[in-house]
């Protein structure tokens, strides 16, 4: 018969926790407050990070949550040479999952304070980096409240790249929501995640949007013109969708873009670009480099589009003044309208020109 273990007296009580192990003593901390006072006082420190992860799979949300509260100043790679990063969903819940490599993984939804009435179940006020904040585990999921979500969102990635060294923060984006604008003036405060940054603090690696998102029209062009971080797009839009703007991002890649056309490209402040599934032509292209030729355009590095045609040279360099430079090329390899290309503009820049089939490149050389 198992014995009631969370009934023995303390002093009894603390002479099962003297002799229990680690991940026995998680599972007791997390079933009561007597039962975690006991084992602080036995100046047993179980943590969570030396548990396996099947065993760590036991636990939900809410109890992982409870056993990361004690952990301060972790450094993952050098404890447990995993990395730990932060995924943002943002939708009708403001969600944030916490990964460890394959060890720990939990999600925390972020809520006003003023809906906490709408979510059934018990509260609990927990005190993260000193400061007390309720939570509710309801339907199996762990809700934060706060004033607004920016706040709680602000709140936690501090928490975590303070406490557990976080350096990976990516951003997706699933529906249009209240708050959108000071959301994404919050994701710009965040610095870019490089390979340079790395050790340096919370960076954000990319921000994304999925193929079925729900974004307003106008919330999907506010994203594009202000989101300065690296950003990739599976949206797929409907055919009235047209865009007119500066596009923002650093780096960008688009998938499922038949919007995006030469007026795009030609005010498009991004450095690399990748975009599948458009509608440019040849000709389109061609007004691209005529361009770039007479020295503008010089900030792109990396292009690369899918055309709706099959890629022809021939058409895309038609009386564009150039100066072109011969380039060693296996014939057999390429059609004669595909051959590859180095040219140079009038301002001295020189780009590879290159592609197959359906695809363009345009890589900038110096």
């Amino acid at each position: 018969m198992p014995v009631p273990i969370l009934k023995l007296p303390f002093l009894a009580l603390k002479v099962v926790i003297a002799c229990g192990e680690d991940t026995e003593l998680l599972v007791l901390s997390v079933c009561s407050r007597r039962a975690d006072r006991a084992v602080k006082v036995c100046e047993r420190k179980p943590s969570i990070f030396n548990a396996h992860s099947k065993e760590i799979k036991r636990f939900n949300d809410l109890e992982k949550f409870q056993l990361l509260l004690p952990e301060t100043d972790i450094d993952m790679k050098q404890k447990l040479g995993k990395r730990s990063d932060l995924t943002i969903v943002v939708s009708d819940v403001l969600a944030l999952s916490f990964c460890v490599g394959k060890l720990l993984r939990f999600k925390l939804n972020i809520d006003r304070l003023s809906n906490i009435d709408q979510y059934k179940g018990y509260i609990n006020y927990l005190k993260v980096d000193g400061t007390c904040i309720p939570f509710i585990f309801s339907n199996n999921r762990l809700f934060g409240f706060w004033t607004e979500r920016v706040d709680g969102l602000q709140f936690l990635v501090k928490y975590f790249e303070k406490n557990f060294r976080l350096e990976d923060c990516n951003f997706e984006f699933k529906d249009s929501v209240p708050d959108m604008k000071p959301l994404v003036c919050y994701l710009n405060t965040l610095p870019k995640r490089t390979e340079n940054s790395v050790g340096n603090g919370v960076g954000v690696e990319i921000v994304s949007v999925e193929r079925d998102a729900t974004l307003s029209h106008s919330d999907y062009k506010y994203l594009l013109e202000t989101v300065t971080h690296d950003f990739e797009s599976h949206l797929k839009t409907s055919k009235d969708f047209k865009f007119v703007g500066q596009i923002a991002p650093q780096r960008l890649f688009l998938f499922k873009a038949p919007w995006f056309n030469l007026e795009c490209l030609l005010r498009c402040k991004s450095e690399y670009v990748q975009v599948y599934d458009s509608e440019f032509t040849n000709q389109q292209l061609r007004g691209f480099v005529e361009r770039w030729s007479i020295g503008e355009l010089s900030h792109f590095k990396y292009v690369r589009v899918h055309l709706k045609e099959d890629l022809n040279f021939n058409i895309i360099l038609k009386d564009i003044n150039l100066r072109v430079f011969p380039m060693y090329i296996d014939e057999s390899i390429w059609a004669p309208q595909q051959h590859p290309q180095m040219i140079q503009s009038e301002t001295g820049g020189r780009v590879q020109l290159s592609g197959h089939f359906k695809v363009f490149i345009f890589d900038k050389v110096w």
